[in-house]
């Protein structure tokens, strides 16, 4: 090992002695916690926006699904009173509405995936974070408990 290397390794040991010396962790703790409780918020804001979205698709669908068996029945009056045109206009209508209604299922389903996934995240970030003051008092005891402002280590 070279004098350089000697010389930098004694310079960073204690530069990072001297900045752990320097930091409370019960402020790192406090800011990790925000941080935490920050990106918790978020989470929730996107799940409310999922779930508002998956309504809205639900209500689509439903209205779809409603107006094909009108168009079916509207191409039957048609032939029965002789106007073919009509009846193929309200089937190539029912034939849209379907297709569509299948493409309203399929982001149904995709919305629906993507529900689940943001929940799952949000309990894990909710174990993480203890949802509360809870997970905090143990550490800032810890740190007490040492007696030193640095967590315990003796300087």
């Amino acid at each position: 090992m070279g004098m350089w290397s000697r010389l930098k390794l004694i310079f960073s040991t204690k530069a990072s002695s001297a900045m752990d010396r320097a930091e409370d962790p019960r402020q790192v703790l406090d800011y990790a916690y925000t941080q935490q409780q920050l990106l918790l918020v978020k989470l929730r804001q996107g799940l409310v926006e999922v779930a508002t979205s998956k309504q809205q698709l639900e209500r689509q669908s439903k209205k779809l699904a409603a107006r094909v068996p009108q168009l079916e029945d509207q191409a039957k009056r048609a032939l029965g009173a002789g106007r073919d045109d009509l009846a193929r206009i309200a089937l190539e209508r029912k034939r849209s509405a379907a297709a569509e209604l299948e493409g309203l299922s399929a982001q149904i389903a995709e919305v629906g995936a993507e529900e689940k996934r943001l929940a799952g995240q949000e309990r894990a970030l909710q174990r993480g974070g203890g949802g509360g003051q809870g997970q905090r008092g143990p550490v800032r005891r810890l740190g007490r408990a040492g007696g030193t402002r640095d967590g315990g280590r003796a300087g």
